[in-house]
This record gives structure tokens, C-alpha cells and sequence, in this order.
């Protein structure tokens, strides 16, 4: 009988064992995917907030990036003034202009619509102004662009109805 208990108990175990094993490996799994899925998170928000620059536009003037965030838009009217707020992740702009490109949307393309040109202080790490009503009074699409030195830091689309 003890012979038949320890056989029985030795199975038990081993069944045990082999259920924890294929249970272990399945954790082990999952635990792996959440990681990747966490990896690829964290590598996504990286990337996109590692622009050296952000555009905020709004129905009202902002006066700082906390402002900034809560006051913007990308829908708009015709009629209302467009104020814009760039921030600079790095310390400073490093140069002493911007420039804002307006495109307007044409079928699946942008084009070149207006151009605006500001000189800014150096040192300066952020800038606050207004996009003239005339160069986006007509409904549709426009997407607003920021560049130093001919490179493009920072976009926005937004919709004028």
C-alpha cells in the first residue's frame, strides 16, 4: 500500500510539475509581450516628443506653454484670429528668425500658400504671435509649418470652416 501511495504521490508531483511547467512557460510569454508592447510605447512617445520644437495654435493669444497646451485648437473659423505659441525643447531657438509656412490642402496634397517672416531675440526658447486673418479666411484644410534655418521644426494641420 505504501508503494501504491508513493507511485500515486510521484505521479501527483509530476503532474503538478509538468502543469506549473506549461503555466510557467506561458507567463514567462506574456510577461515578454508586455514588454515589447511597453517597448515600442515608450520608443513611439520618444520619437514623438523628441521634436525640437511644438506649435500650439489658438482662438486666443498664448502667453506660455501651459497656456499653450490647454488653450489650443486645430478647428477654426473664418472669421477668428489664429494665434500660434512655439516652444523649443532644446534651450533655445539658436537663431534670430522663423519662419511659418501656410500650405492650403488641394486633393491629397499640400501647397504653398503664404509665408510669414519674424525676427526673434537670441536666446529666445519661445515666441508668441498671430497669423494674419487674411491668410486663412477661406474654408478648408491648411497645414501651418515652422522653420530655422530651412528646416522644419515643428507642424500643425488645422481646419478653417
Amino acid at each position: 500500500m505504501d508503494e501504491e501511495k508513493t507511485d500515486y504521490e510521484k505521479s501527483e508531483k509530476m503532474h503538478f510539475l509538468s502543469l506549473f511547467k506549461g503555466n510557467f512557460i506561458i507567463i514567462i510569454k506574456i510577461v515578454i509581450i508586455i514588454i515589447l508592447i511597453a517597448a515600442v510605447i515608450y520608443i513611439v512617445n520618444y520619437i514623438s516628443d523628441n521634436d525640437k520644437s511644438a506649435i500650439y495654435l489658438s482662438k486666443t493669444e498664448i502667453l506660455n506653454k501651459s497656456d499653450a497646451r490647454t488653450e489650443a485648437s486645430d478647428k477654426f473659423d473664418s472669421n477668428d484670429l489664429i494665434f500660434f505659441y512655439i516652444h523649443s525643447k532644446e534651450s533655445d531657438f539658436g537663431n534670430t528668425m522663423i519662419e511659418i509656412q501656410l500650405a492650403v490642402q488641394q486633393g491629397d496634397n499640400y501647397t504653398y500658400h503664404k509665408k510669414i517672416i519674424y525676427e526673434i531675440s537670441v536666446g529666445t526658447d519661445s515666441f508668441a504671435a498671430a497669423i494674419p486673418r487674411s491668410y486663412v479666411s477661406e474654408p478648408g484644410k491648411y497645414r501651418v509649418s515652422v522653420y530655422l534655418k530651412g528646416e522644419e521644426i515643428a507642424r500643425q494641420d488645422i481646419v478653417i470652416n
